[in-house]
Formats: structure tokens, sequence, C-alpha cells
């Protein structure tokens, strides 16, 4: 609930002080926009509601299939189904250690490059294969890493 509107100097710190033993909601802002000639401040305590306690869901019964070519079309996923779909994907491993590995000589070939010719158009012509290798290195990377990274 909103107990005060303020209008102070830059120099008032004390509307931002501490408030032992209630809790209170202080924002401030600059007033004109992008000046520091004086803050507005609005002061807000804390009210306390309780929601009612949470009760345990019902679970829903399956639904039948809406049609015959999909007999899982309706049906809800099982618990094994979920966690192995958060937890990546294995099968993007490989890829993504290979396409690592491209992304690690594309990079030292461009190094290479850009050490012996010292021209930018050297560091122009490596920077665009390097970065789509890198690119698909990424995409491979993250579908490994579960879910969370």
């Amino acid at each position: 609930m909103v107990t005060e509107l303020l209008v102070v100097a830059p120099t008032e710190v004390s509307v931002v002080a501490d408030t032992p033993g209630e809790p209170w909601l202080t924002l401030t802002t600059c007033n004109p926009e992008f000046s520091a000639r004086e803050r507005l401040v609005v002061k807000a305590k804390m009210v306390e509601e309780r929601s009612d306690r949470p009760t345990r869901p019902t679970p829903r019964p399956r639904s039948e299939p809406s049609n015959d070519t999909d007999p899982d079309a309706g049906a809800l996923p099982d618990e094994q189904s979920l966690e192995s779909g958060l937890a990546g994907d294995s099968g993007s491993r490989a890829p993504a250690a290979l396409w690592g590995f491209l992304a690690a000589v594309s990079g030292l070939i461009w190094w290479w490059a850009f050490r012996r010719w010292r021209h930018p158009l050297t560091w122009l012509g490596g920077v665009a294969p390097f970065l789509v290798v890198l690119f698909v290195f990424y995409m491979y990377l993250e579908r490994t890493l579960p879910a969370g990274y």
C-alpha cells in the first residue's frame, strides 16, 4: 500500500534509510527525466495477505485418442519420458565433438593465415567460415546439455 509520495533534493539520502521492524518498499527516480535536479520518491508498506492452503491436484483421466492414426494423441506423458526430455540429447554428443574439432581446426587455420598474411581480407576471409562452424558446434552442444543450462 503506497503511503508517501515525495519530491526531494538529490542529496537527500534519508529517504532510502533502513526501516527496522517492518517491511517497506522505496522507489526513487530522477525528475525531470534524464536530469538530476530532484528525485521523486514513492514509499509503500507491505500488506500481508495470505492465500488458501494449496491442495493436491486431482489426476486427470487419460482422454481417448481423437483419431485412429495416432493412438497416443490424447495420452499424457509419463514421468520417465519427461525426465529423458529434460536430460539432453545424448545422440548429439558425437556431432558436437566433431564440430568442436572442426571449429578448433578452422580457428587454427584462420590464425595461421592471418599471422602469415597480415591483411584485412585475410581476417574477413577467415571469420565467416569460422563463425559458421562455431555456430553449428554450439547448436549441437546446446542439444547435449540438460534443461536449465
